[in-house]
């Protein structure tokens, strides 16, 4: 049995409004029946445990009544099989009554399951998610183009093991990563689910991880001491951007939203004066980060005024990179690639490697450094809030980040950059 929840967002209420549906497939055929709830479609995230956003009204009282209705319609099958029934035996009249009078059925067929194409889905798919952010609503667009340079107007009804394994093989052929096809699998994985169909078991693929890379902390110290003549403004301003984010160890998504809203004084235990705290939903995850910001990380946003120079994230990569081939940040790393589960190292400066993601990366090797590897403290700042409990963790562990980033700074409590 395949359960899935809908919306059409191209059909909306007054109030912008789309109803929500739930589509089962199961071995006695299809149906898809109205829940009577109704969600903005910029609020509905399929794809997590929580199917409405919190910025939803009445966001609770809807994945509640979505959980409840799931539970019942589960329950009927879970029942068949504890006595011996086939899942067949669960009928169309049984799963409306599961769903209660508060539906109206809205579609009943008990047909062949329709053939969708991967082009049609991945449009579907976008605009089941449209609440999303640009870049990742674009997330499958290069997928979709190798799948139709592979084999044009693919269904999924036409993948088999053994065409996913010609089509991994191709991809190798073009000197692709395994860490590529690995986003492949994850497309055709949610290509069934927005066909309401369940993903086959072969449909899995784990490609090794490569080491992120990461500041050493004599060379962020480097970077934080580097003096850039007036003619390198533009690289200073980024210098301070890249060392802020560091201590705050945001993604560069969330720092674009940083504003003076979301910092905060707070009198954490051991200090006399209120410390500067940043608070603020993560837009990737939705879970809540709470650090503080040290000394360093102050006297930036104080000179920025709580507003930093920041240009678009491709812009900021290529600045990223000349900025740190003028500081001189040119050890050699040695990236990882695997292809086809093959090795493949290349030796690189660090400049040419530099991002947006790596201020996070190295914020987390400093804390855990500055730390004495306590790796619960960097899941904290890193705002991995599963790690924690309440919404007191800044109060418990902002003292030991501070402290921490006052092993790894030294003596730079008041630096202007």
């Amino acid at each position: 049995m395949e359960l899935v929840f809908r919306i059409r967002p191209e059909r909306t209420d007054k109030k912008g409004r789309s109803a929500i549906t739930i589509d089962i497939h199961w071995a006695g055929g299809r149906l898809q029946l109205a829940t009577g709830e109704k969600v903005q479609p910029i609020h509905w995230q399929p794809t997590k445990s929580k199917r409405v956003n919190t910025k939803e009204p009445d966001s609770a009282k809807l994945n509640l009544a979505l959980d409840s209705l799931q539970t019942r319609i589960t329950k009927l099958f879970t029942l068949a099989e504890a006595s011996g029934q086939p899942e067949s035996s669960v009928s169309a009249n049984d799963l409306r009554g599961a769903v209660s009078n508060s539906t109206v059925p809205i579609e009943v067929s008990v047909v062949e399951a329709p053939r969708h194409d991967l082009v049609s889905l991945h449009a579907q798919w976008k605009r089941e998610n449209a609440g999303l952010a640009a870049h990742t609503l674009r997330r499958y667009d290069q997928v979709i183009s190798h799948l139709e340079k592979f084999r044009a107007g693919l269904t999924v009804h036409q993948l088999t093991r053994q065409l996913v394994t010609d089509y991994q093989v191709h991809l190798q052929q073009l000197g692709l990563a395994d860490s590529t096809f690995l986003n492949h699998v994850k497309f055709l994985r949610e290509a069934y689910r927005t066909a309401g169909l369940a993903a086959p078991n072969y449909l899995k693929f784990r490609a090794p991880e490569a080491r992120p890379v990461a500041l050493r902390a004599e060379e962020f110290l480097q970077l934080v001491h580097h003096k850039f003549t007036p003619s390198q403004q533009g690289l200073a301003d980024e210098r301070d951007t890249f060392v802020l984010q560091t201590l705050v160890l945001l993604r560069d998504s969330d720092l674009r939203r940083l504003r003076p809203a979301y910092v905060r004084p707070l009198l954490l235990q051991g200090y006399a004066e209120p410390v500067p705290v940043v608070e603020m939903p993560q837009k990737k995850t939705d879970e809540e980060v709470a650090v503080p910001l040290p000394p360093l990380g102050a006297a930036i946003w104080e000179k920025y005024a709580g507003r930093l120079p920041l240009v678009a994230q491709q812009n900021r990569n290529e600045r990223l990179k000349h900025m740190a081939a003028v500081v001189g940040l040119n050890r050699e790393f040695v990236s990882v690639r695997w292809v086809g589960g093959e090795m493949h190292e290349t030796a690189t400066p660090l400049s040419a490697v530099m991002t947006t993601h790596v201020a996070r990366h190295t914020g987390a090797d400093l804390l855990l450094i500055g730390s004495h590897g306590d790796r619960n403290l960097v899941e904290v700042a890193l705002g991995h809030t599963r790690y924690t409990y309440g919404r007191d963790s800044i109060v418990r562990y902002g003292p030991s980040i501070l402290d921490a980033w006052m092993r790894v700074l030294g003596a730079i409590c008041s630096h202007e950059c």
